[in-house]
């Protein structure tokens, strides 16, 4: 990290303090498992964002593109891009805003997996809670952070592809007929491969993973908000039978649906 031409570090970092002016983290928030995110429509001038999900998923909206982030990942929101969570269900996440010194050479947003030992460690001193804000930068945290997003360098969000929102449209409409992959790529007209291709560009995740999601998504709302039982749960949102629906629920929330209506 850090040779490549899309390296996000500086070549020079101020070496006589500990400190480096006017870099700064602004903001650090949590929020459990369950908990609901929303917000409205919105961008900061100066600063970036930077959220971790820990586990559940987030599908936000920015300048108009969507993309869904996933379990382990952390995106990237630079200055001036507007954004706002669409939805959120049985989310763990951490995220911070901050301030550089000096201008990045990236003007969007982009993803970072949280893979191994490197960027598992560097988000955890990035993402640490910190006792008050602002919290200036050490050359160590600063070092950290930038390290952080030289891994994100060439993963920049792709820009909202029409099939792939088409795609969406159709499944999200259709989730209790039991709709499959297939029958998303045939709605528009293209292969599975190529539909599979075109998501995971356009969203970061493969269209299976995204059903999925939906489904259980829905499911979580349906067991807190309704009466209805969890078979029928399992039919509304295309489950064929409640077995295979209860075991993906909970390798989903790590609890079955029974339990999680029991601790809504």
């Amino acid at each position: 990290m850090g040779e490549t031409g899309n390296s996000m570090i500086p070549d020079v970092i101020p070496p006589k303090s500990d400190l480096v002016p006017h870099a700064y983290l602004t903001h650090f928030g949590s929020a459990a498992l369950g908990a609901a995110v929303s917000s409205r429509e919105h961008q900061h001038a100066h600063e970036w964002q930077a959220d971790w999900i820990f586990d559940g998923h987030l599908e936000y909206n920015l300048g108009g593109r969507p993309i869904f982030v996933g379990n382990s990942k952390i995106v990237f929101i630079g200055p001036g891009v507007t954004h706002y969570p669409v939805w959120s269900s049985g989310l763990v996440i951490r995220a911070v805003k901050f301030r550089m010194p000096f201008s990045l050479p990236v003007d969007r947003a982009f993803l970072v997996p949280v893979e191994g030992q490197v960027t598992s460690t560097l988000a955890e001193e990035v993402f640490s809670p910190r006792a008050s804000f602002p919290h200036p930068m050490s050359i160590g945290l600063l070092g950290s952070l930038l390290r952080l997003m030289d891994a994100g360098a060439g993963r920049e969000i792709a820009v909202e592809d029409p099939l792939v929102r088409d795609a969406k449209a159709y499944a999200g409409e259709r989730l209790s007929e039991g709709i499959t992959v297939e029958d998303m790529a045939r709605s528009v007209h293209v292969s599975v491969p190529q539909l599979n291709r075109r998501f995971r560009k356009a969203m970061g995740v493969s269209p299976g993973k995204w059903l999925v999601a939906q489904r259980l998504t829905s499911a979580a709302d349906l067991l807190r908000y309704t009466e209805r039982s969890v078979t029928e749960v399992a039919h509304e949102v295309g489950y064929n039978d409640t077995p295979t629906f209860s075991k993906a629920f909970r390798r989903w929330k790590g609890i079955s649906p029974s339990e999680y209506r029991v601790r809504r």
